[in-house]
Order: C-alpha cells, then sequence, then structure tokens
C-alpha cells in the first residue's frame, strides 16, 4: 500500500475519524523533529488511550518508512494490520525473540516497543539489549506503557536511561542516591521510600523530556461482595494447611493458603468454588446484559470457577441460557489464546440467545484489545493486589471514544479478607 501523503489520508487509512487532544501532542511534536534518527520518546499512556495509533502516526510524521514492533505474540496481528494500512515496511517480533542472543537488528530501521515492561528491569536481558541498541540506533525509538512505572525506581531509571542514557551515568545505585530518599538494608541495594522531588513515580517519569504522559482520569467504581469462612483450628494456631499437609512456612505461602480455603472446595470432579462463593459469581453472571470478563489472579481459581460455572450451566441450564464458557490462563497456548480472543470479541455486545463468559489470570491484560466493545462487566473474583495491573484489567472494558462514552460499566470484586 502506498504511504499517505497527508495527516486527513493517513488518518483514513488507519480508519479514525480524528485524534485525541494526547494523540496530537505526539504526532504534533513527532513531525517537528529535526534529527528524527536521534528521537527517543515515551509514550505513556493509560490503557485504552490509543497508543498503538499515537506511535505509527508519530513514525508517519517522522517520515519513517521502515519499522521493527516489539510486541506480545496476541496483538501482533493487529499491529501488523495497523502498521500495513499506514505504508510502512514492517517487521513484528515478540519480546522473547528481541532478547535473542541469534536476533540481529537492522540499526537504520525504527522500532516501536510496545509493553515496554516486558524486556524485564535493569538486570533483564531484553532491556540490557535495548540499552545497547538504543545507543547505536540510527533511527527512532519509541517505547510504550500504560504501567511504566510498576517497579517504581527501579523502572524510573529503565525508562529513563533509554531516553538519556547521559542523564543517568554512573548506573543504577548513583540514580538511587541521587534522586531517592533510602532506608538502610540489611541485604543488596538501600530500600527506596520515596523520591526527593517527586511525589510518585508516575511524576517522576512524566516531568522526563521524551515522556508524552496522558494521566489516568478514567472515573469508575468497584462495588464489593463481602464473604468471610471461619479458618480451621489447626491453620489458625499453627499455620498448618490440612489439605495440603504442608506448615506454611512464609506470608505468601500463608496467604494463597487463605485465599485458596475461603474460595475453593474440593467436589466430585476437583476443586470448585464454595457454593456462596459459586452463587455470588452465578448471579453477576446472570445479571450481565452481554458478555462477561472475569479475573483470577491465580490458575487455579479460575480452572475452578471455570468447572463450577460449567457445572452449574448443565445443571440449570434455563436459568443460563446460551452461555458459553471458557478459561484463559498464562499456560494457555499462543494459538488457543487467538482463538479465544477472537471467539470473545467476535461476537455483538448482546447476542441473541448466547452470552459468553471469558474466565482469565492476568495474561488477558495484553492483546485483548476490542474487548470493550463486546463487554460492559468485570468481575473480580479474585482480585489482584498490584493497583497498575487492576487498572489495566479495568482498562480492558472501559470506553474508548465518545461514541462509548454512555456505556455504563460495571466493576464488581469479592472481597474475603486477609489472614
Amino acid at each position: 500500500m502506498n504511504r499517505p501523503e497527508t495527516l486527513e489520508q493517513a488518518l483514513d487509512a488507519a480508519g479514525i475519524e480524528s485524534l485525541m487532544p494526547w494523540q496530537n501532542e505526539v504526532v504534533t511534536t513527532l513531525s517537528q523533529e529535526q534529527v528524527p534518527e536521534m528521537m527517543r520518546a515515551c509514550i505513556y499512556h493509560p490503557t485504552g488511550k490509543g497508543k498503538t495509533y499515537s506511535s505509527l502516526l508519530g513514525m508517519w510524521a517522522m517520515g519513517v518508512t521502515e519499522i521493527l514492533i516489539i510486541a506480545p505474540p496476541a496483538t501482533q496481528k493487529d499491529w501488523s494490520q495497523q502498521a500495513a494500512a499506514l505504508g510502512f515496511d514492517v517487521q513484528v517480533m515478540s519480546h522473547a525473540k528481541f532478547r535473542e542472543k541469534e536476533t540481529k537488528l537492522n540499526k537504520a530501521r525504527a522500532i516501536i516497543c510496545d509493553e515496554f515492561h516486558l524486556l524485564g528491569g535493569r538486570k533483564g536481558q531484553g532491556w540490557l539489549k535495548m540499552k545497547r541498541l538504543a545507543r547505536s540506533l540510527n533511527a527512532p525509538l519509541l517505547i510504550l506503557s500504560a504501567t511504566p512505572s510498576y517497579n517504581a525506581a527501579e523502572r524510573v531509571y529503565c525508562v529513563w536511561h533509554i531516553l538519556d542514557p547521559s542523564a543517568t551515568a554512573g548506573g543504577f545505585e548513583k540514580f538511587l542516591l541521587d534522586h531517592c530518599e533510602l532506608e538502610p538494608s540489611f541485604r543488596g541495594l538501600p530500600t527506596v521510600v520515596g523520591f526527593r522531588n517527586h511525589a510518585s513515580a508516575e511524576d517522576f517519569l512524566s516531568s522526563l523530556p521524551g515522556v508524552f504522559h496522558e494521566p489516568d482520569s478514567a472515573q469508575y467504581t468497584i462495588e464489593d461482595k463481602f464473604i468471610n469462612v471461619p479458618m480451621p483450628d489447626e491453620w489458625e494456631r499453627f499455620g498448618y494447611d490440612s489439605r495440603k499437609e504442608l506448615i506454611l512456612a512464609s506470608i505468601i505461602e500463608r496467604k494463597i493458603s487463605y485465599q485458596r480455603y475461603q474460595l475453593l472446595q474440593l467436589g466430585r470432579n476437583g476443586l470448585e468454588l464454595r457454593p456462596w462463593v459459586a452463587a455470588w459469581l452465578s448471579a453477576m453472571i446472570r445479571q450481565a446484559e452481554g458478555h462477561v470478563l472475569v479475573y483470577c489472579d491465580h490458575s487455579t481459581i479460575a480452572e475452578a470457577a471455570a468447572l463450577t460455572i460449567e457445572q452449574m450451566v448443565a445443571a440449570h441450564g434455563h436459568s443460563f441460557t446460551g452461555t458459553k464458557v471458557e478459561v484463559l490462563t498464562g499456560s494457555t497456548s499462543k494459538k488457543v489464546k487467538d482463538n479465544l480472543v477472537h471467539w470473545f470479541r467476535s461476537a455483538p455486545r448482546k447476542s441473541w440467545g448466547q452470552k459468553k463468559v471469558l474466565i482469565a489470570t492476568a495474561t488477558m491484560a495484553t492483546g485483548t484489545d476490542g474487548f470493550d466493545k463486546v463487554c460492559d462487566d468485570l468481575i473480580l473474583l479474585q482480585d489482584t493486589q498490584d493497583d497498575s495491573l487492576r487498572r489495566q484489567l479495568v482498562g480492558r472494558i472501559l470506553p474508548r471514544g465518545k461514541a462509548d462514552a454512555s456505556r455504563k460499566k460495571k466493576f464488581s470484586r469479592l472481597v474475603v479478607g486477609t489472614p
């Protein structure tokens, strides 16, 4: 396909009517770049704000014709199609493929790295390779993320060093001493308790040259349902999990054991949800007008939830007319995940006689664009403790543009307390 000559033609090729203000800032700024081959920038926009089009149109505005896109496998098809529509000669690869030693890169080809945090931290092989490449690349580099600050100080350093190596000369240790409030630690580096001149990692990142930041202004409310089951006496007194026949030796083990006891019981066909948990979840699904997303922090809970709902559908089909349940976890193959994503987002939001329920773990936080068009209900059956991840999950179904602004989204969460 020929490269569009004007912005109007580019927007038409991309299939969008106009740019949102934060997208226009990216495209306008990059179009004015005098030395585009030296451009290093970070697009730090919340989930659902159109980072894909911001980056591709920004590259188009700089006159780029050849581009490498590093993206999760589940989103690669969409990236390829959208880049081709704008006339790019496009190559797409995963973060895993990028960090392989055997993967050789053309240093004259521009790069977009989506989900930048998937390259890892400052010792990660992917980030170290990007660090070396950014210094010698003779083409623009855009790094994208909705949550580049999930590791706070380290993540700020990783982003900043790619954008401006000279500003972070001296390494991570010097960065900590210069910019962070520290407390002594008995092992390794000091503990970071805050930043000296910034209220948060988001505030720090947004202040850096080369960072296009749009604050997260999404307004939503999560409706909580509190359920609590008394724990066995031996668990409370001795930290003994009779199901595992194990003395719990850590806080993490104790938390996992507690949540599983609150949510699960052993049924005839394996682990299933406790009756009151199942009753709440099934009520939420039946009340939903369209398709439903259910999030679980661990695959064990997700698989048990899928089994339970499938059993309820089979036993009480009249209450679950047309309900189809699928489960998606981190162990799901790429091919199966692609099929499940297509299955879930391919039907209209309100399909006559059909309701799709996708029960998934954190793997649905990426590669699931389009869910907002078919789903208005997100159920956090087992919530995450990571605020950034929760925001990504919520962003899967939040309205994307003005046309969808009136759509009412519902977020429900089961709360079982803490051990």
